[in-house]
């Protein structure tokens, strides 16, 4: 019902009533009711099939039967200003990224931490990864080799 109700209140009842060809009506209800009777959605029993009346407006609404019509919002006036500019902005500017870079380097030098010593720690991260990799890949082979036997 909610979205019949949101529907309602989009659309221009005059509309609706010209469209499906019923009376005047005042609420969700009455509006679902007059669509029942007007197009059979009826159960066993002679009661009003009033989901099945929503379901018809709503497959109306999407397929288009049932026209919407908007005033598009007036044009908001933009309060950005545009301005061109003659130099780079101070975030941009290349030169002061060299002078943090070698201001950094000139901070890590304090450590006294050896080239070599850098690349030896490399090393031996490299050679554990190698050697992990063997183990899987050795591992790989064993399950997928069909010549070992498997005991069920």
């Amino acid at each position: 019902m909610l979205p019949v109700q949101a529907i309602l209140n989009r659309v221009n009842p005059k509309d609706l009533i010209q469209i499906y060809g019923l009376t005047e009506f005042n609420t969700v209800q009455e509006f679902l009711t007059l669509i029942a009777k007007r197009f059979g959605k009826i159960n066993k029993g002679g009661r009003l099939n009033l989901e099945a009346s929503a379901k018809k407006v709503l497959h109306d609404w999407n397929c288009g039967k049932l026209k919407y019509y908007t005033i598009p919002p007036e044009k908001l006036t933009s309060t950005i200003d545009v301005k061109l500019v003659n130099e780079i902005a101070k975030e941009f500017d290349l030169n002061d990224m060299v002078t943090y870079e070698q201001m950094m380097d000139e901070n890590l030098e304090q450590f006294n931490i050896p080239i070599e010593d850098s690349f030896a720690i490399k090393t031996i991260v490299t050679e554990i990864q190698t050697n992990e990799d063997d183990v899987c890949m050795e591992q790989q082979q064993q399950t997928n080799d069909p010549s070992v036997n498997q005991s069920s």
